[in-house]
């Protein structure tokens, strides 16, 4: 992974892992390894991402724009997603708080133009 990331001009790049894995990480590798670790829960042991911000690129229309947030509520379920809290009052489920769990999201917007004849 180093070599494909090096190989790129990779600068400044952020390893993500499982919080069991990061931390594993953190040890193993000493002071010299000089990157930013960071855990997620969504990912599994045995699972790294390598991240090199600077690099992203978007053949959309532009930079994507990135926000992160600790203070929102994330709907967390894909097959028929909807409002956190419907018209008639009922609560969709499974729901989480970044600010509850000491989480921050990750959202990524990027803009598109679609054209239909």
């Amino acid at each position: 992974m180093f070599a494909e990331i090096s190989a790129n001009a990779g600068r400044g790049v952020i390893f993500i892992a499982s919080p069991t894995q990061t931390a594993s990480l953190k040890l193993q590798a000493g002071p010299r390894f000089d990157y930013d670790v960071l855990a997620s829960q969504a990912l599994a042991d045995a699972t790294i991402v390598a991240l090199e911000p600077s690099s992203l690129v978007s053949a959309w229309g532009g930079a994507p724009d990135f926000e992160t947030s600790t203070m929102m509520l994330l709907h967390q379920e894909s097959a028929t997603p909807g409002d956190i809290v419907s018209s008639g009052g009922g609560a969709a489920v499974p729901v989480k708080s970044m600010w509850q769990s000491d989480s921050v999201a990750l959202r990524g917007l990027t803009f598109t133009i679609a054209h239909s004849p």
